[in-house]
């Protein structure tokens, strides 16, 4: 599985991560996602987090942010961003593992403060799984790891990542920041 860490930019990706887009027009700004360091979003110094991110692992690069907008009074408004990746020369009937870890951070957007996400949803084809996810509940800028466990029933698998906000009616416009962090090796035959 490719390592996420790449330069960092608004629709900026490591080497074999792409946005999915399933949108149409793909609006840049409901559907923003790219590559962030600690400390800002997409890297960009105008946009720093609220509260910078710890090192998930030490020495641990850049990361890909991902966003969930929604917008409750405006007859329910949403959008959201994924990034994928697609795992190569898998063994059929083989067991893997993933080493992952997921955060959320709280930025401003458009003059709004953003709100923490409360999950990273996994979502696979090729693999046994079909749906995981990464529970941030109650983290702050704080990293979650999750080993992810899959038989694979192809020789190749998909795995796409985006977030979740805590859901019911809340009175104004939301923006959740999800982060993705996957390092070298992190994947494993088991």
């Amino acid at each position: 599985m490719p390592p996420t860490d790449g330069p960092a930019g608004l629709g900026v990706y490591a080497n074999g991560w792409f946005k999915f887009v399933n949108y149409k027009p793909d609006d840049l700004h409901e559907h923003a996602a790219g590559t962030s360091t600690l400390t800002h979003a997409w890297g960009h110094p105008a946009m720093p987090w609220l509260k910078p991110l710890p090192e998930p692992v030490p020495k641990a690069g850049n990361f890909l942010t991902f966003i969930r907008h929604e917008n409750v009074l405006g007859a329910g408004i949403q959008g959201h961003s994924q990034v994928r990746t697609i795992i190569k020369n898998l063994k059929p009937g083989k067991k893997y593992s993933i080493s992952l870890y997921g955060a959320s951070s709280i930025g401003i957007v458009n003059g709004l403060t953003t709100q923490y996400a409360d999950a990273i949803y996994i979502l696979t084809t090729g693999t046994n799984v079909g749906y995981a996810y990464i529970d941030l509940a109650g983290l702050k800028a704080q990293w979650k790891h999750r080993i992810l466990t899959f038989q694979a029933t192809g020789t190749t698998a998909t795995f796409l990542f985006g977030c979740l906000g805590p859901g019911g009616s809340l009175p104004k416009q939301y923006y959740y920041y999800g982060h993705l962090f996957v390092d070298l090796d992190s994947l494993q035959e088991i």
